[in-house]
């Protein structure tokens, strides 16, 4: 139950449900209104590679969009946003891993430069 006084607002879902992504809030590049970055993550009843997709949500407008995917796909990662850039560290990503299974740990490290709008 909510706290009285405490009200949630519906938003606009995003628009590829997943798990094990992670967010980041960074400013807007044409007004500074900040928006929320999802970045990653995977979801099994889906074809496409959900692990290299970065959806943004904008808080002024309530509507999503589709950014430069990662130059890696990954779920269950670490992101944090620094300087008006958005970095992704680690996580899992499918491979052929010569211990068995089909999932290996990435110590990757991407930066997203929101300036110039590339990995």
């Amino acid at each position: 139950a909510a706290e009285a006084g405490v009200s949630f607002l519906q938003l606009a879902p995003i628009p590829t449900a997943r798990r094990g992504s992670v967010g980041g809030i960074l400013d807007s590049q044409k007004d500074e209104t900040p928006e929320v970055w999802v970045v990653g993550g995977s979801n099994s009843e889906l074809k496409e590679d959900v692990g290299k997709s970065v959806q943004v949500y904008d808080t002024s407008s309530d509507t999503w969009r589709e950014e430069t995917p990662m130059p890696i796909s990954r779920s269950d990662h670490g992101a944090a946003p620094v300087g008006g850039n958005l970095y992704v560290a680690g996580g899992m990503s499918s491979c052929l891993n010569p211990k068995g299974g089909n999932i290996c740990n990435i110590s990757d490290v991407s930066v997203y430069t929101a300036a110039e709008g590339e990995w």
